[in-house]
């Protein structure tokens, strides 16, 4: 019996590995498809395919790399924000998928951000001229959603999607993302259960 669970351990060991693997080299032809030329120079994307990539199937995935398609939302063809992708990856018909998705959600957030800021707009605008649109006055009312996200999901690595490297965190004052020994004692936990289980 102990067998068949090492082998199924270690089938699970393989099928993670491999998966990181699949994985990191989607995105490292991504990232060589950025650092060639991107959408701007779409020529001199595709004369350089990434190592051992076929000619034909690079150009392939240049021009899906270049399509709005990508990195949009599959459905309406627009750009999605952060908050609406967390909702489209965790929210499956109609439930969050676990308890932890359903606590750190940033949808709610977003909205009650969103009626403040509109509440604050009403108010100057009606301060200013009542017979005028807030949007005259005040302009199209944004939220921060990248401060949403931070608050609701906590602090992760200095780099986001679109707003590149972030500053250090030591330079201005803001809580640390896990440090490497927190992750190194989970890990040293998680093979001890390993461990414990195969015994």
């Amino acid at each position: 019996m102990t067998s068949r669970q090492d082998n199924v351990i270690f089938m699970d060991s393989i099928e993670q590995s491999m998966m990181h693997y699949l994985r990191d080299w989607k995105n490292n032809m991504k990232m060589h498809f950025i650092t060639v030329g991107e959408k701007e120079a779409l020529a001199v994307a595709r004369a350089r395919p990434y190592k051992n990539v076929p000619e034909d199937h690079w150009e392939i995935l240049c021009d899906h790399f270049a399509s709005q398609d990508f990195e949009g939302n599959p459905e309406t063809g627009k750009l999605m924000s952060p908050i609406d992708y967390f909702e489209e990856r965790h929210f499956k018909n109609n439930s969050w998928r676990n308890e932890y998705t359903q606590q750190k959600h940033m949808v709610a957030w977003r909205e009650e951000a969103l009626t403040q800021a509109q509440a604050q707009a009403h108010e100057i605008a009606d301060l200013v001229d009542p017979t005028l649109s807030v949007e005259s006055v005040v302009g199209p009312v944004a939220i921060d959603e990248y401060a949403i996200m931070t608050q609701s999901l906590g602090t992760r690595s200095r780099w986001q999607k679109e707003v590149s490297s972030l500053p250090r965190l030591k330079n201005v004052g803001g809580p640390k993302a896990a440090s490497i020994s927190n992750v190194a004692a989970v890990q040293c936990e998680h093979a001890e259960t390993i461990t414990n289980l195969k015994q």
